[in-house]
């Protein structure tokens, strides 16, 4: 058993030292009764303190564990996972780019993309109302408005679904109407364009008035027209309407003036106000020119929704121009509720044909 001197706390090797090699110390001789049995362990004796002595603090705290290498590893794999599980995770099941495409093809076909029928159907009601007012200013800036604003909210829906904000159920059932629609306009357009074209015509000559020329045989002459009743070599209007509001209307005056841009602006002017008034949403191209037969043509296009048929859209060709032969000039209006091919055929129906004598 180690001892140490009681006076200095100096380890005293040997134990048969009477005196501390250290201090000189007088120490205690230990009887063969005290050393500890052979049979029970040694006890350590610990050295003693200074009376102002202070221990050191323990480093292992008293309810510290410690564990084992495997279970340190597994404690740190766990926070690892954990802390990596924390964000967000997104799913891919919405392509948000392809709900913005389609949104961009068809207001509201992106929403039922993502299975939004009810706020699909909105955006594609209010593109339909929308495009009936297409050409009046202030619809047509709130048609772009919506639409810019259906492309951002199914491209924002579509990542929301993929990070779990919000809940698929599964895409839209009306999904597949825009694209029966897209295919029935399409159809549409090239049916009716057909039907447009001046092959479907049956041309039949008038001849009166020292003026001739062809005109459909399904749109007749109204005779009640005010300029019928005075029309005469020197002043006349003839009138030819159908039922369904395509005309044409052939008119002459003694030349006078020559036709500068001032007189063409002016008349232009003065026609498309007598035009206005059933008309509010008229549009019409700047003055454009042509020649035929040798005679500079100046005529505009126009269209508008037409109130006396219910709003129904009409187009319109409107040309004038001098015919030195017969001293007149001359005036050409043609209308077509089908499209503006449909009414400038009928223009250059009539144009090709006319003859003076």
């Amino acid at each position: 058993m180690a001892k140490f001197c009681p006076e200095c706390g100096h380890p005293i090797i040997n134990e048969t030292m009477p005196f501390c090699p250290k201090c000189g110390t007088k120490l205690p001789i230990t009887s063969p009764e005290s050393q500890t049995p052979t049979n029970q362990p040694p006890t350590v004796q610990q050295p003693p303190q200074p009376s102002n002595y202070i221990p050191p603090a323990s480093t292992v705290p008293a309810e510290t564990s410690v564990q084992n290498p495997q279970q340190q590893t597994q404690d740190r794999t766990t926070r690892s996972i954990t802390k990596k599980s924390t964000p967000t995770v997104k799913t891919k099941i919405r392509d948000d780019y392809v709900a913005l495409f389609l949104s961009f093809l068809i207001p509201g076909w992106g929403q039922l993309y993502n299975g939004k029928t009810r706020e699909g159907l909105i955006f594609f009601g209010i593109f339909l109302i929308s495009c009936i007012f297409l050409k009046i200013y202030p619809i047509s800036f709130i048609f772009l408005l919506i639409w810019l604003y259906g492309m951002y909210d199914a491209a924002e829906t579509a990542d929301k679904i993929n990070r779990g904000q919000i809940e698929f159920t599964g895409k839209s059932r009306l999904f597949w109407i825009p694209v029966v629609l897209i295919i029935i306009i399409i159809l549409a357009a090239f049916i009716f364009g057909m039907a447009g074209s001046s092959s479907n015509y049956q041309w039949v000559q008038y001849s009166n008035y020292g003026i001739s020329f062809n005109h459909p045989s399904s749109i007749p002459i109204n005779t009640s027209a005010a300029g019928y009743s005075v029309a005469n070599l020197n002043k006349g209007t003839l009138q030819f309407d159908n039922p369904d509001h395509q005309g044409i209307a052939v008119g002459w005056i003694p030349k006078g003036t020559a036709l500068s841009q001032t007189v063409l602006q002016k008349f232009f002017t003065t026609a498309n106000t007598a035009l206005i008034k059933d008309a509010p949403d008229l549009n019409s191209t700047s003055i454009q020119v042509m020649t035929h037969s040798g005679d500079t043509i100046f005529y505009v296009n126009e269209e508008c929704h037409d109130i006396t048929l219910d709003g129904k859209m009409a187009y319109d060709v409107i040309g004038i121009w001098e015919d030195p032969p017969s001293q007149r000039d001359y005036i050409i209006a043609t209308v077509s509720y089908k499209s503006q091919d449909d009414a400038q055929s009928l223009f250059n129906g009539v144009l090709n044909s006319i003859e003076f004598y």
